[in-house]
């Protein structure tokens, strides 16, 4: 994945290692085969050694000196390839990088982060997906790997790019003239215990810091953080400006690909254009009613319904009346409620 921005750790892509279910990102300088040997050894470090590893036939993976492939056949990886214009042989890593676009231009725009964080964002992105469990098994991709639950909980306080409180000495005090603003990046698992987060302060360059704190909304009732803030945005967004910081790559060539960061299209292969999906007749598939359960108390046909539970109790009239749809723990309505009694599976109380 190669991005039109540098980022300000001075990096211009990212190399993506993913099963499907756990991604891991790892920005890079340049898109060498060197850069992509200490991709696959950071992953060996964070994650372990794969027993295979499927990539595409770029030669940075390839290549006959390729130091990458020197690495895989130090750690004993099986090597596979993708075969040439058959991106489909691997489509769960497109689906990946997708989502991880996806996620990265939605907070991009709502935020409106500058694009130089990228790198930041991207790896944000991509731990918050590992610990959001998964439609197919409902477990996350944390579980699936490392076998164990994942402690979410220095990702619980602050969103990407929050406005934060930090400390600027080792040992500060109770007053104000200690801290500082900065904007949230992240967690920070090399640097530091544990709730130590990346920083982005005015001078644009990053800190790992745990005295980190939200800057609350009574702290922007006082006019004179206010105009702290404001200034501070300010001056950010100057030293943020990419305008000098363009990348060789050419987006308007990668456009509709997975490959450009900076290009989010609905036409590029993980999408797909629905030509070739079979229809529901094809499928031989008949889709079920669709009923808002919001509102299904208003006119369920059972509810007021009279019904004997036995006939040797009470004379026979031991009668229940049905009052409401029945509900789990948070309040979902149970079953599937149908047109047709037959298929009626609804839960009713």
């Amino acid at each position: 994945m190669v991005s039109s921005v540098k980022s300000l750790s001075q990096n211009t892509g990212a190399f993506v290692f993913t099963n499907g279910r756990y991604t891991e990102v790892y920005p890079k300088e340049s898109h060498t085969h060197t850069s992509a040997a200490e991709a696959l050894d950071e992953f060996i470090q964070d994650v372990g050694i794969p027993v295979d590893l499927r990539t595409d036939m770029a030669s940075e993976f390839a290549g006959r000196n390729s130091e990458f492939v020197r690495l895989a056949k130090k750690r004993s990886i099986r090597l596979t390839y993708q075969e040439a214009g058959r991106s489909n042989q691997l489509w769960y890593v497109d689906l990946e990088i997708r989502e991880l676009k996806k996620r990265w231009h939605r907070i991009m725009v709502h935020k409106r982060i500058p694009k130089r964080v990228w790198d930041y964002g991207l790896k944000h992105a991509a731990s918050l997906m590992q610990r959001i469990p998964r439609p197919r098994t409902g477990r996350t991709g944390y579980e699936e790997v490392f076998g164990k639950t994942p402690d979410i909980s220095e990702y619980c306080d602050f969103e990407f790019w929050d406005l934060v409180w930090y400390h600027k000495t080792a040992h500060p005090g109770l007053g104000e003239e200690d801290r500082a603003l900065g904007r949230f990046a992240g967690v920070s698992h090399r640097i530091g215990r544990d709730m130590c987060y990346w920083v982005i302060p005015v001078s644009g360059i990053p800190i790992a810091d745990t005295t980190v704190q939200h800057v609350t909304a009574d702290d922007l009732l006082n006019p004179d953080i206010s105009s702290q803030v404001d200034e501070f945005n300010e001056k950010l967004v100057a030293r943020l400006d990419d305008t000098n910081h363009r990348t060789k790559w050419d987006t308007d060539k990668l456009s509709g690909t997975t490959g450009a960061l900076d290009d989010l299209t609905f036409d590029d292969p993980a999408y797909g254009d629905g030509s070739n999906t079979p229809t529901d007749e094809e499928y031989g598939y008949t889709p079920e009613e669709e009923v808002d359960d919001s509102d299904l108390n208003s006119y369920d046909k059972f509810i007021g319904a009279k019904i004997r539970l036995t006939d040797d109790e009470n004379n026979g009239g031991n009668i229940a009346t049905v009052k409401r749809r029945a509900t789990d723990f948070s309040g979902k309505p149970l079953g599937k409620p149908h047109s047709n009694q037959m298929l009626d599976v609804s839960f009713q109380r």
